[in-house]
């Protein structure tokens, strides 16, 4: 899927969230599975780069949508 040229940058952010997301939860698993807190605490870590990722891209998305602002 191609995006607008405008939206590339929030395509690409979203992705990005997406893929470190699903790293995220193999990495989780891999902890589940080893009992190794430092194994989970990369995975807490990868979560929350996620969301700081779908964050941004929400902000961009909704800056590029917002209706000009009159002075």
């Amino acid at each position: 899927i191609a995006p607008p040229a405008e939206l590339e940058g929030v395509h690409a952010l979203l992705v990005s969230a997406t893929q470190l997301a699903t790293s995220a939860v193999d990495v989780r698993t891999e902890a589940v599975r080893s009992g190794d807190a430092s194994v989970a605490r990369d995975a807490s870590a990868a979560a929350a780069g996620a969301l700081m990722l779908v964050s941004r891209a929400r902000a961009d998305m909704d800056a590029l949508v917002a209706f000009p602002q009159l002075r």
